[in-house]
């Protein structure tokens, strides 16, 4: 009986132990580096979080599964979308087979596919007549398949995306910028075994963001996480607004102050609720 109390106590104390490593502050330019310059994010009512990806790189079809799991939580004022990097030319069919997928509507149902097709049935999708013809063996209409992935659209997405990595300052896959502010990514966040450790990871993710947060708090404040997001609805429009901001005259929504609630103790279409004892006759 002594012994298993021993070991719960030692179960506890690790558990306690791991928990604060976990709450402790990110590590400057070990654990994330600062963007210089900074990049002025898409939506500025938005936490923006882009995930830097190539099809072709392992470590993110890897990443894939626990990143998803991470937008499943999310606050609803942040807004991820991904952008396929380019790194030798060989990788430009893959990111355009992204964008030509995206544009489809139907990345949701074939972005897993294409990590598969790399990393587990070995397919060499790096020209782009084998992008074409693995897309038509997957069922999708060639014909527009085609016509879209050769248009003026799509090379134009493909020199944007490889434009932003150079100016955020890409050297890596996976990896994440927040807000224009901060790039990390998992293999910057290394265990005590010198492996990645997932949980810190994204623990660090999760302080850059309250960190944001705090900067701007003009920000939608978050009500929990948002519904599951697709693929597609993640890597483009991000959550939904959050609900209870304030729409005046049905204008755009404007969020309120955050002490507002506070400094209000009851009431109710704006007329204070006084509350009266009478005496019982």
């Amino acid at each position: 009986m002594r012994y298993l109390k021993l070991v719960g106590w030692s179960c506890l104390a690790l558990i306690v132990a791991a928990g604060g490593a976990y709450a402790q502050s990110p590590v400057q330019d070990k654990e994330y580096k600062l963007i210089n310059p900074p990049q002025k994010p898409a939506n500025p009512k938005k936490i923006e979080v882009i995930e830097f990806f190539s099809y072709a790189c392992p470590h993110c079809a890897d990443f894939e599964a626990p990143l998803q799991d991470w937008l499943k939580r999310k606050s609803t004022d942040v807004e991820y979308k991904a952008v396929p990097v380019v790194f030798r030319d060989s990788w430009k069919p893959l990111a355009k087979l992204f964008y030509a997928l995206e544009a489809m509507g139907i990345v949701d149902k074939y972005h897993g596919k294409v990590f598969d097709a790399i990393h587990k049935q070995g397919q060499q999708l790096f020209d782009d007549q084998a992008v074409i013809k693995w897309a038509g063996e997957q069922g999708v209409d060639s014909a527009k398949f085609v016509q879209v992935y050769n248009s003026f659209g799509i090379d134009t997405k493909l020199q944007r995306s490889m434009a932003m990595g150079r100016a955020y300052g890409v050297q890596f896959t996976p990896s994440l910028a927040i807000n224009g502010k901060y790039y990390t990514g998992p293999s910057m966040v290394i265990g005590p075994g010198g492996g990645v450790d997932m949980l810190r990871f994204f623990a660090v993710v999760d302080h850059l963001i309250a960190a944001e947060r705090k900067r701007a708090p003009r920000l939608m404040r978050p009500r929990g996480p948002a519904a599951p997001p697709t693929v597609s609805a993640g890597r483009s429009a991000g959550a939904a607004v959050a609900r209870g901001s304030a729409r005046p005259h049905g204008g755009p929504r404007i969020p309120r102050h955050p002490e507002a609630a506070a400094r209000r103790p009851c009431a109710h279409r704006g007329r204070r609720v006084l509350l009266l004892r009478l005496p019982l006759v």
